[in-house]
């Protein structure tokens, strides 16, 4: 169970259930927010420290300062902070390779080092902010130049599964080996058998396998609507 941001009202608002159920969770937090400035919205030092003795959660790294927009073009465009070339206003032009690389590598080195100092762990794991490292845009060099960052500064890296975008894969599911784990948001709307259904359809399924289309969720659909029940004639 994995929580973003190090807000506190998902610390306290999850703590009392984990205590009951006896379960673990991870908060990522940003860096900077947490540990370095004060306000009534993100968790401080002494709480993190609180939720580290507690047993039940472990801290790890969701950015130092990268949890934002950035502006990407001489318009002002925004994008997001580890999935967009930053526009460089005094030089007239984006970021090259090696800038954008440095950019995101500083600040997740930034991240690691604020966390030890503080905390006296080492965070191992990040969530990607907004869940953007370029996969969705036109430049192809953005995705693996952030991959690349990701994985000398993460033995982990969490993403959320978006099911507009990732329509080519099931959620929830994670290889042992792979170093992208895809996340499924819980929302209220979601039942308890709902989500078991949801992370069922989201198994590794070996071979020979049959299935009796009982589970929307073995399945991504591309277009159209689906329409499961017993006795079906599939057409061709």
């Amino acid at each position: 169970i994995t929580f973003d941001d190090g807000r506190k009202d998902a610390y306290y608002n999850a703590d009392p259930v984990l205590q009951s159920f006896s379960y673990k969770a991870a908060m990522f937090v940003i860096a900077h927010q947490s540990l370095e400035t004060t306000g009534n919205y993100y968790l401080d030092k002494n709480q993190l420290l609180g939720m580290l003795s507690s047993g039940r959660w472990e801290i790890q790294n969701h950015s130092y300062d990268g949890h934002k927009k950035i502006v990407t073009d001489s318009a002002g465009s925004l994008g997001y902070f580890f999935g967009s070339r930053m526009w460089l206003n005094g030089l007239n032009r984006a970021e090259t390779d090696d800038e954008f690389r440095a950019r995101i590598d500083s600040d997740l080195a930034a991240a690691k080092k604020t966390i030890h100092n503080e905390l006296g762990i080492y965070a191992t794991k990040f969530a990607l902010p907004f869940n953007d490292f370029g996969q969705w845009g036109t430049d192809a060099a953005i995705q693996q130049i952030a991959l690349g960052v990701f994985q000398k500064n993460s033995t982990m890296a969490f993403y959320q599964f978006k099911p507009a975008r990732n329509v080519d894969y099931t959620q929830n599911y994670y290889n042992s080996g792979e170093f992208f784990a895809k996340r499924l948001t819980i929302t209220q709307s979601i039942s308890g058998s709902n989500l078991v259904q949801r992370l069922q359809g989201g198994s590794q399924k070996l071979l020979p396998y049959s299935e009796g289309f009982s589970n929307q969720y073995n399945w991504a659909l591309y277009y159209g609507k689906v329409l499961l029940g017993s006795d079906l004639n599939i057409g061709s």
